[in-house]
């Protein structure tokens, strides 16, 4: 099964499940117009509440980010998930909003506030982008902030990986060589 990859990574449930994650799955949709991608409805019901990985996950986009890691990942903090709150999609969605086309919509954050998304009309409809919150263009329907990720959330998921350990230690502390400022901000 498709989910089974996410037990590999290591699933932490963000909270509850929700009592009715059908319903709050509708009143998305409702939010934005359409039905969800079944994949990624599926995912939803699965987990019922947003959840984040026990390890350091990432992926490769189709297309090169300048948020990107030296080896071309690109990392996921926690994936939305249908119950109310801060973690839900409903919340993203209403939150990125006027920033972002209105074919996408925010499914999971990354590091720095950026986001990836799930195309959910059109030509993008199915396929997974990375949003560059800085890149943030005049005009919110432009599609120059969105990076191909994956040509299906399937393929999406396919491509979530372990990623090594940064540059902290184990311990969470900068090596004493990590750090450095500049003599002229002194």
């Amino acid at each position: 099964m498709l989910f089974d990859k996410f037990k590999e990574l290591g699933v932490e449930l963000s909270g509850k499940p929700a009592k009715s994650p059908e319903q709050q799955i509708a009143a998305v949709e409702s939010l934005i117009g359409r039905p969800l991608p079944e994949s990624y409805r599926q995912m939803l019901l699965t987990f019922k509440t947003a959840f984040y990985f026990t390890e350091n996950v990432g992926f490769t986009p189709i297309e090169p980010s300048p948020w990107a890691g030296e080896d071309g990942t690109l990392d996921i903090v926690e994936f939305y998930g249908p119950k109310r709150g801060d973690s839900g999609l409903a919340k993203a969605v209403k939150t990125f909003r006027e920033q972002m086309p209105e074919a996408v919509i925010p499914i999971a954050d990354s590091s720095g506030g950026n986001q990836i998304c799930l195309g959910i009309e059109g030509e993008v409809q199915g396929k997974v982008f990375f949003w560059d919150h800085e890149g943030e263009s005049d005009d919110s329907q432009s599609f120059d902030d969105l990076t191909l990720v994956a040509e299906s959330f399937e393929d999406f998921i396919e491509r979530l990986e372990v990623l090594p350990e940064d540059e902290l230690g184990d311990d969470g502390d900068y090596d004493d060589d990590d750090i450095w400022i500049d003599e002229s901000l002194l």
